[in-house]
């Protein structure tokens, strides 16, 4: 009788696993599928024969994930919640240690999307990396490259820690050990001189203290707090005192130095205010010698 449980048992667990596992002559392996698995191992769909392991997942609730990686508490070097490599010597093509796709055909308003998310903390302080890239080998390239649509890859010049091909806005304050432009003279063409009174231009502007608003006190902003991904209206970038100019006189005067936007607003490029400054000293400084040699004229006529 016991004998008879225990095939009995074994019986239903190879019907269950017959139902639930298929594998066909090739070797290729299904779980959970209906027909054949055209990946090595197809798990929730037949895959690709181009993809060693395919999986799919419907579930739709409970935070769904295609693939879990877990690794359990210890000591090792280096430990991978999941590992990605390419390696081979072939020329000619493109590769991806990691692709990651998070994109809607429409767009939406209460959601959230990541083509990568990384989260770290709590290691040794001062070695906490959300995301981490480091380039390798001889070639120019970049740790962290970034495009936004319109742009597409770049044929870079150097070894570059990060590269943004597109406009870059950053809410914080910025801290950079060194920032330098291209100027050198090989690299321009159609070179002019700024064009004469400077300085009466520069007159017409104001400089003033200000406070920038919170986007839910401008009217016709495009503002959500449904995320949570703005700013509080208190916090120091609302609340404390800034100097500047004001744009719209600004264009008026030097028009190039001024950008609007694709949220419609104009934004300053203040370090190409520099070399209009040191024209307006020039100005000034050949008044100051104009008014001297005038004062020393009427001097010698007395």
């Amino acid at each position: 009788m016991k004998n008879l449980i225990v095939f009995s048992v074994i019986l239903c667990l190879c019907s269950f696993l017959q139902a639930q596992v298929k594998v066909i002559s090739n070797g290729n392996v299904g779980i959970g599928i209906t027909g054949d698995p055209s990946s090595l191992l197809g798990v929730g769909h037949v895959g690709s024969t181009a993809v060693k392991t395919f999986v799919y997942n419907t579930t739709t609730t409970g935070g769904p994930r295609a693939i879990h990686g877990y690794i359990k508490p210890g000591s090792p070097t280096f430990s991978y919640g999941v590992y990605g490599s390419v390696q081979d010597t072939l020329g000619g093509n493109k590769r991806c240690g990691v692709y990651g796709i998070a994109y809607r055909s429409s767009p939406q308003t209460t959601t959230r999307n990541f083509g990568v998310l990384g989260y770290a903390g709590n290691a040794d302080d001062g070695f906490n990396y959300g995301v981490y890239g480091q380039i390798a080998g001889e070639n120019a390239g970049a740790a962290i490259f970034a495009a936004t649509p319109g742009y597409g890859d770049s044929e870079l010049d150097t070894i570059y820690a990060g590269y943004f091909h597109g406009d870059v806005h950053i809410t914080g304050n910025l801290k950079v050990d060194g920032e330098f432009d291209d100027s050198d003279i090989s690299l321009k063409k159609d070179i002019r001189n700024i064009e004469g009174g400077v300085i009466s231009k520069l007159q017409q502007l104001q400089a003033i203290k200000y406070k920038l608003r919170h986007p839910s006190e401008i009217e016709g902003a495009q503002y959500s707090d449904t995320l949570n991904i703005k700013a509080d209206i208190n916090s120091e970038k609302y609340t404390k005192d800034r100097i500047g100019l004001i744009a719209q006189e600004l264009q008026l005067a030097f028009p190039e130095v001024v950008k609007r936007f694709s949220d419609g607003y104009l934004r300053i490029n203040y370090n190409q205010l520099i070399p209009i400054l040191v024209e307006a000293i020039k100005e000034q400084q050949t008044m100051i010698e104009d008014l001297k040699y005038e004062i020393s004229e009427l001097k010698s006529e007395s």
